[in-house]
């Protein structure tokens, strides 16, 4: 581990929370953020009866703060849900989870495609094996 990440003897930890509300009233994101995170630490600490005074900072980073950083709508980290409506032969949409498009040769790859975010090279790898096999047609 990186050790400028943390003092000595000390650790980072990253917590990762689905379905925090996007929509929130105008000037609540930031309370809202915050009643969310201690929820979060309150359940770990169930567990973990040390956690709460282990923790010397914490940053909350919502939905609001990936869109407007990154430009991505809604916040979406994951290129589309993370939701049976999206996964397996319907990502990115049903009828092209094969990795082609309706314009020829002209594929698709990335995390919008089967299996999706978090599953690292796979997209792009599946995505290169249908190049591969439209070129030797």
């Amino acid at each position: 581990m990186d050790p400028s990440l943390a003092p000595a003897g000390y650790y980072t930890c990253t917590i990762f929370s689905h379905y925090f509300p996007y929509n929130v009233p105008k000037g609540k994101l930031k309370e809202l953020s915050h009643v969310m995170a201690e929820r979060t630490i309150d359940k770990i600490a169930q567990f973990a009866p040390n956690f709460r005074s282990a923790i010397m900072d914490k940053v909350v980073l919502t939905q609001q703060y990936f869109e407007s950083t990154y430009g991505v709508t809604g916040g979406d980290f994951a290129s589309g849900l993370i939701h049976p409506s999206q996964m397996w032969n319907r990502r990115p949409v049903p009828g092209y989870s094969d990795y082609t498009t309706p314009i020829g040769n002209l594929f698709m790859c990335g995390s919008a495609c089967h299996p999706g975010c978090g599953i690292t090279c796979v997209p792009g790898y599946n995505g290169a094996q249908a190049v591969l096999k439209n070129w030797k047609k």
